[in-house]
């Protein structure tokens, strides 16, 4: 059945499906006003109830007074007889947005039924305002698509006739789906139908008689109901796992309860029933609180000796934190409460992985110690359920000190309890060039007194530790050191010239001398080292420790590793107890368990087996979300470990290295994410990293035609997996490219060859028939426009290994090679020069390459064609250093590193990226202030860009503020028009936004009009385009807090704005998403932001008329990432500051 449009909608089978979503997709129009109560009753069929008639397409509407009415068929004139009963939904249950259908039981009087009657089926056909039936609502077979089949063979032959029902969750799930689309629409009145039709078309003068409303008494159908309490919307996370840096690592006496902290995301603890973590400082403060993302920096964890419920963490971000102190849990961190807001906590500065800072006096709960960064050593001591604090005078322990930059101060706290007299170690951190204050000190009678204590020079402690036997391990710059009881410090340093950080003693080995330690850096060369003899000797292995195993990084249930797979930045080592097999491990990308550490730096084949342990540890960075129409759920670019494709949000992302959104370059952060209305598998993405100063960023994008499974760097024309052995032809679509060239009158193009890293790492080279092969017919060519073939007027291919020689091609091949990205050395390109002056236009363009048969058999090469700007080369002379550079890599080596460089020697870095909403070869870029600021465009889909016209120099001067400039969005696409947008905010005059608009695929652009904004600065601000031609929204934080700030939106293309939305203040994030079912309105409206007063996700149906409030946000963290679900209403996705994505409903 096909309702009209004046009617009820049709319902989307994603909907019908989803009974759950269901009811929660439109439950938040109301949610906490209208007090909740459940319903129940029973409705009868109205009056209007009819019988429905298919003659041979012809349909008819009859029976409106009878007292029943037939199902079946004729077969005199093949009439198909249908009856349709109709409910109205009560006006309690439609006015009431707090109420959802529970329970439901549809009830029909069989009157009579023929011996030889054919099934008939049970369907739903939607609501409508009015009762009418009509004669469209007659059955049309099989494809009666837009009906929902509630009861298969409802009705069957020899069944009694008697009352018959149906009362199934697919009913409710029904009734709901109509009930919220009704409410959507905001109708005052709604009838739901029921159609019973028979499942065959063939006639046999055979059918069941229903009753009607007009029979009476037990003939009348009902519907039985009683409705619930829609439950409140909630948040899911999205699961990735790790993705941020484990500070700290600290377990109970017993072994029982393990804790990590982080440098941005909380404190978690491990639930060894369930393998996965669970957050504990998601809510430390109420999520509404101003600044609580401060208090997701945890610089130090300690656990009550004496009872494992009470848990404390000294909570901050940095020294400039607003909130920040020590917080107490007497239930593992179910709930908090501060016991001093005073101390600085720096929990995401440079020394957050020294440790630990945090301590409970072993002999006394009531007293805690905390190492500060500035504030020295602070002694907590608690009476009744008040804490009195007092720092340690800088005259017994020293503040410590830094030549610049953040400090390190007192850098770890251990208690010996195992002599007759406690003894209390601290470090102090001292590196300024004369220093004398650095080393560690000691108290023996409860702090009361100090002394430095003596032996080896130790001025920068990071982490100490007290083995079993009173001994104490201290890491340190350069160094590492041990003590026994009453003794003096020494070195045990296994590697000279090296800075350890990391630390554990086995506290099951009653000697004290087992040990463990990390390198402090990052990188693929970290290391950890085993000590069994107190450190005589020690073992070592490589943290790319499963490598060499061929192992692959997984969880110890087999989940691939998303995030790290090899250690860097190791932070903290953790022996449990009980257990001195089970070594853990924290670093730059989350927590590793080995439970053979015993093994450590054995020899190949018996050595200690690692296991990333990321599930629920939810730590990743947003910069951008994105959902489009059709294909993946979600798009996620991050900080630091890439980018996300999401088929399914329940299922974590994988792919090779963990990375479902590869690119043939390395760059960590992704940084800007856009896709095509008119072609939603179309994306570009742009990405960044810093250099080692950290003071430039290099970069650059990709591009995928496949919703983001294959991706191409910007410069890279196409990309193949080619899968070596038998020798055939390779072909690379190059037409987007070539026609722009051609367009532009160049006529003399120069395409460079490259693989990547092919699946097994192998030497071996990629050969392809060169110009001079001695077998004509596989020699390289060109097909242009499907008909002229075009051979290459220079061919070459150049060798790292041999940096000055020219190949002649004497064998007859060109090839390509690339083992990875530390054996530079194996790396092999090939030229080819193709001169276009032939042929007048460009329609279609196919490189055919002829690749030679080659080992190994089966090795998967991806093998790209890059466009560069030089056309000057000869075959006969150019050599590894004289090679032409592509665009997609400043450096020539586009495997290496993707630092995008334009023709005009302009590199291109991260920032922001948008695609035509009807052109998706054209593209802008803006990328981030740094090595070029200039917007450029493209017209080929990335290969090549040009600089913009028409806009100010400091058009992307936001994002150079002390501002995060990851989740600043100046840059839009119209998603339906092909207009690109970009937002000068602040630069508009008397502090307002300024929007420019091009109308030429981002080539040249001018000034369409002003928000009146008043904002002279912001922190975080966004012009975004809705899907609806020249809509676009503009938002600003203000800066100042929640009293700044607002919201704007245009329908003329920017060229006017409205006044402030009403109520609206400081929104740092908008976006839009799928509007409800029926709904007359083309998207929904989301901000984050303040409604009132009050910080939160809202939701608007109508525009920004009126706004509803999405649940509770999940963390204190801060939200950066922002998408309406474009596929599902009432659905958005938030991406944080430091605790991974949710989505919520």
């Amino acid at each position: 059945m096909k309702l009209p449009d004046t009617h009820g909608p049709a319902v989307p089978k994603k909907i019908r499906r989803l009974a759950t979503l269901s009811s929660l997709c439109f439950a938040l129009a109301g949610w906490g006003v209208s007090t909740a109560h459940a319903l129940t009753g029973t409705i009868n069929s109205n009056a209007a109830d009819a019988a429905v008639n298919d003659l041979a397409g012809v349909t008819s509407v009859s029976g409106a007074t009878s007292t029943f009415c037939k199902v079946g068929n004729s077969s005199a004139d093949a009439t198909q007889l249908g009856v349709v009963h109709v409910f109205e939904i009560p006006a309690a249950l439609l006015s009431d947005p707090t109420q959802q259908f529970d329970t439901a039981t549809y009830s029909a009087r069989l009157v009579s039924l023929a011996s030889s009657t054919r099934n008939a089926d049970l369907y739903g056909l939607g609501y409508r305002t009015s009762p009418t039936v009509l004669a469209s609502d007659s059955y049309v077979g099989a494809l009666d698509g837009s009906a929902t089949l509630l009861k298969d063979n409802f009705l069957v032959p020899g069944m009694s006739a008697s009352i018959q029902t149906v009362s199934n969750t697919t009913l409710v799930a029904y009734l709901n789906t109509q009930l919220f689309a009704a409410r959507a629409a905001g109708a005052t009145s709604a009838y739901v139908f029921f159609r019973t039709s028979p499942e065959s078309t063939a006639g046999n003068w055979q059918w069941f008689q229903l009753g009607m409303v007009e029979g009476g008494g037990s003939s009348i159908p009902t519907l039985a109901y009683s409705s619930s309490t829609i439950p409140a919307p909630a948040w899911v996370p999205i699961p990735l796992g790790g993705g941020g840096w484990v500070t700290g690592l600290i377990c109970d006496a017993t072994g029982t309860d393990i804790y990590c902290r982080t440098d941005n995301g909380g404190a978690f603890r491990w639930v060894p029933s369930t393998g996965e973590w669970i957050s504990i400082t998601d809510t430390i403060v109420p999520v509404t609180t101003v600044n609580s993302a401060d208090l997701m920096g945890i610089a130090g964890l300690a656990i009550d000796p004496a009872n494992s419920n009470n848990l404390y963490v000294a909570a901050g971000g940095a020294t400039s934190s607003v909130l920040h102190g020590i917080y107490a849990s007497t239930d593992k961190g179910a709930t908090w409460t501060a016991i001093n807001s005073s101390i600085v906590v720096a929990g995401n500065e440079v020394p957050k992985a020294f440790g630990e800072r945090l301590q409970v006096d072993p002999n006394n709960s009531n007293i805690l110690w905390y190492g500060s960064t500035q504030d020295g050593l602070q002694k907590g001591v608690k009476s009744g359920s008040t804490w009195t604090w007092t720092q340690i005078p800088a005259t017994s322990v020293p503040f410590g000190a830094v030549p610049s930059g953040s400090k390190a101060g007192v850098s770890f706290v251990a208690f010996d309890k195992n002599g007759g007299s406690p003894i209390m170690y601290v470090g102090v951190y001292d590196s300024t060039v004369g220093g004398t204050t650095g080393g560690v000190y000691q108290s023996t009678d409860s702090g009361v007194t100090w002394s430095k204590v003596s032996g080896v020079t130790l001025s920068t402690p990071a982490r100490g530790e007290v083995a079993a036997n009173g001994t104490l391990y201290v890491t340190a710059n350069g160094l590492v050191a041990k003590m026994p009881r009453g003794g003096s410090l020494s070195a045990i340093t296994p590697l000279a010239a090296t800075n350890y950080r990391a630390l554990a003693v086995d506290p099951n080995d009653s000697s004290g001398n087992t040990v463990y330690m990390g390198l402090s850096s990052g990188g693929s060369n970290s290391k950890i080292w085993r000590t069994a003899d107190g450190g005589a000797t020690w073992s070592t292995q490589s943290t790319n420790f499963n490598n060499a195993l061929s192992i692959a990084a997984q969880e110890p249930d087999g989940t691939p590793s998303v995030i790290g797979y090899w250690f860097g930045a190791i932070s903290d080592l953790l022996v449990r107890p009980g257990n001195s097999s089970e070594l853990w491990a924290g670093d730059f990308f989350g927590v590793a368990r080995s439970q053979n550490a015993q093994l450590l730096g054995g020899p190949t084949g018996n050595q200690a087996i690692w296991y990333r342990l990321q599930k629920n540890q939810e730590q990743t960075i947003s910069s951008t979300l994105r959902n489009a129409p059709t294909g993946p759920e979600l798009m996620a670019g991050l900080i630091d470990v890439g980018g996300f494709r999401y088929n399914d949000i329940s299922h974590r992302p994988y792919g090779s290295y963990g990375n479902a959104m590869k690119n043939p370059i390395d760059c960590a952060n992704v940084t800007g994410l856009d896709f095509s209305e008119s072609n939603n598998a179309i994306w570009a993405r742009v990405s960044t990293n810093n250099t080692a100063g950290g003071s430039t960023y290099y970069g650059t994008g990709s591009y995928t035609r496949d919703g983001g499974l294959n991706w191409t760097a910007f410069g890279e024309i196409d990309r193949k997996q080619i899968t070596m052995g038998a020798a055939g032809w390779q072909t690379w679509d190059l037409t987007t490219y070539l026609a722009t060239q051609k367009a532009k009158g160049i006529n003399t193009v120069t395409l460079l060859i490259s693989t990547d890293q092919n699946s097994s790492r192998s030497t071996s080279v990629v050969n392809f028939a060169s110009k001079e092969n001695a077998t004509t017919t596989i020699r390289p060519y060109l097909l242009v426009n499907g008909a002229t073939s075009l051979a290459p007027s220079h061919d070459a291919q150049v060798y790292a290994n041999t940096p000055t020689t020219a190949d002649t091609n004497t064998t007859g091949n060109i090839g390509v090679s690339f083992s990875y990205a530390y054996l530079t050395a194996d790396q092999r390109f090939s030229y080819l020069k193709f001169d276009l002056s032939g042929v007048s236009t460009i329609t279609s363009a196919v490189l055919n390459l002829y690749r030679q048969s080659g080992t190994p058999v089966g090795v998967i090469y991806p093998v790209g064609i890059y466009a560069c700007a030089n056309t000057t080369w000869t075959e006969t002379a150019v050599t590894w250093n004289t090679r032409p550079y592509p665009y997609a890599s400043g450096i020539g080596e586009p495997n290496v590193s993707g630092r995008y460089l334009t023709a005009a020697g302009q590199n291109l870095s991260g920032g922001r990226i948008a695609i035509s909403g009807t052109n998706p070869s054209q593209l802008v870029w803006l990328p981030f202030k740094g090595l070029s600021s200039t917007p450029h465009y493209s017209n080929d889909c990335g290969v090549t860009w040009s600089p913009a016209a028409g806009l100010p120099s400091n058009i992307n001067g936001t994002i150079d503020k002390s501002n995060p400039g990851y989740t600043i969005q100046q840059l839009a696409a119209d998603r339906l028009n092909g207009n690109f947008y970009l937002a000068l905010f602040g630069g508009g005059g008397s502090g307002n936004h300024g929007i420019y608009r091009s109308t030429d695929g981002g080539a040249n652009w001018s000034l369409a009009g002003t928000v009146a904004a008043g904002t002279y600065n912001v922190y975080r601000a966004q012009i975004m385009a809705a899907p609806q031609a020249n809509d676009i929204w503009v938002c600003d934080d203000g800066v100042a807090g929640s009293t700044a700030g607002g919201l704007w939106r245009s329908t003329n293309g920017g060229t006017t704005w409205s006044a402030k939305l009403p109520n609206i203040t400081a929104v740092g994030l908008v976006s839009f998403g799928k509007p409800p079912v029926g709904s007359s309105y083309l998207y929904s409206v989301y901000f984050y932001g303040y409604y009132n007063g009050v910080k939160g996700i809202y939701r608007s149906d109508n525009y920004g008329s009126t706004w509803v409030a999405m649940p509770t946000l999940p963390t204190d963290a801060n939200i950066q990432g922002l998408a309406g679900d474009r596929q599902t209403p009432a659905s958005v996705f938030i991406g944080t500051g430091g605790r991974g994505m949710f989505q919520g409903q």
